[in-house]
């Protein structure tokens, strides 16, 4: 059966500017979420080798879910315009690629993929649906799977129906209406307060849906929910209903495209070419080479051996093997997870810290709280924007006083500053900011 791509291209984007620390050529353009998405493009591309393809993405214009619901992501912090000039980039990388992009007023970027997988049923084709958002799991059938990053790059989970039921102990269909159940903080749908992934599963297994729940009123006492659980869905009928509303994806959506415009086309052109090198990609230009048929089994072999190890720091012993493990190394290189405002002002979740390339540690903020900085002595830092990681750790007690390289001056002024990167280690170019992505995604 044909395969048809669709991507959701502001998850992708998204997910990589918040992951990778800005990256610029030597214009001073950040594209840093422009190289994660391009990274991720390529390797979808290459894998799944698709008949055809298209991106999807959001319009700044309200969607039917905002007017219908005032509160609908009203709590979601606005992104920095860096961001946003980024999403132009990828589309203008897509244009030079000749992959059409979806896009219509009024609906969201899962609304036109639910459209596209419905279009593929009519047209007796797979869908394959490349995304970082769960809420597409709710389209997943006998024809349809979600690839979504479950790790980093190099770890994507792939979500058939067998993989849905095991991990949800629920059907596809069935993943709205536990979502409608439990809320879904980060769009602000409120669902039942007081419902949690646990009795949300349970409901949804004895009831199959909610609107059965509700018609089975009078069968509650005898499916065991408690007299809690009663009350709070007493009393949240209509916020439940009206969450299974808002979180049912559109499959009618008016946007233009055509099968034929979305054939997989020569895509690696030199316009394309010409992007990457002016972006000054030279890491993803050499993946070009040799891009199909046994290239693509050659790579995933190199990634599998140069797998980066990931370690969780979670006790205060976890900590003294953290320690003991940097004793001998001349250099250390951090990079922060945050919420991304000012260093006086931002809120750290965790580090990362790796002194050789190959082994990362996940630090908490809870630990980096309880503990000090000592395994810094002696080394040289190595960070991004060295001056505002020093002020968010400062707050925390930890005062970096040692010799430091930052990589944030190196990229950004180019010619002038390449001196200065023969002075970073060649562990920190290649493997702690190429990859920064896989380190963030696998631990955070």
């Amino acid at each position: 059966m044909p395969k048809f791509i669709i991507i959701d291209g502001n998850a992708i984007v998204h997910r990589a500017f918040h992951a990778i620390p800005p990256m610029t050529n030597k214009d001073g353009l950040v594209l840093n979420a422009v190289y994660g998405f391009t990274s991720i493009f390529l390797r979808t591309i290459k894998e799944l080798q698709p008949d055809y393809l298209a991106v999807a993405f959001d319009l700044k214009a309200p969607t039917f879910r905002h007017k219908e619901y005032k509160e609908y992501k009203a709590g979601r912090v606005k992104q920095p315009q860096e961001l946003y000039d980024q999403m132009v980039l990828v589309k203008d990388l897509l244009k030079a690629m000749q992959v059409p992009v979806l896009e219509c007023e009024g609906f969201e970027a899962d609304d036109i993929i639910a459209t596209v997988a419905l279009n593929d049923k009519k047209d007796k084709l797979k869908t394959l649906i490349v995304t970082g958002d769960m809420d597409t799991l709710q389209l997943v059938d006998e024809d349809t799977e979600v690839y979504t990053m479950k790790k980093g790059v190099n770890d994507i989970a792939v979500y058939n129906i067998k993989a849905v039921v095991e991990r949800y102990g629920l059907k596809p269909d069935q993943m709205v209406d536990y979502k409608a159940l439990r809320g879904d903080p980060s769009d602000n749908i409120p669902g039942v307060k007081g419902i949690g992934e646990k009795t949300a599963t349970d409901l949804i297994q004895k009831f199959g849906s909610v609107e059965n729940i509700y018609k089975n009123k009078k069968h509650w006492a005898e499916k065991k929910i408690s007299a809690g659980v009663m009350a709070k869905l007493e009393s949240s009928e209509k916020e439940a209903l009206f969450s299974k509303h808002l979180m049912t994806l559109i499959y009618d959506v008016p946007v233009n495209y055509s099968l034929k415009e979305c054939e997989n086309k020569n895509f690696i052109n030199e316009e394309m070419k010409s992007l990457l090198a002016k972006w000054e990609f030279g890491t993803l230009l050499k993946r070009l080479d040799g891009f199909t048929g046994e290239g693509a089994v050659e790579e995933r072999k190199s990634v599998k051996t140069t797998k980066i190890k990931v370690v969780e720091i979670k006790t205060k012993e976890d900590f003294k093997d953290l320690v003991k493990a940097g004793q001998k190394a001349k250099q250390c290189a951090i990079y922060l997870s945050d919420d991304g405002a000012s260093g006086l002002k931002a809120k750290l979740f965790g580090a990362i810290v790796t002194f050789d390339g190959a082994t990362v540690f996940y630090l908490p903020s809870s630990l980096i709280e309880k503990n000090s900085n000592d395994f810094f002595a002696n080394k040289i830092i190595i960070a991004h924007d060295f001056k505002r990681v020093h002020e968010i750790l400062e707050k925390l007690g930890w005062h970096l006083d040692n010799e430091f390289l930052d990589l944030m001056v190196t990229f950004k002024y180019g010619e002038d500053q390449r001196d200065k990167q023969e002075q970073i280690p060649k562990f920190l170019l290649e493997k702690f900011a190429g990859n920064v992505w896989n380190i963030m995604t696998e631990t955070t």
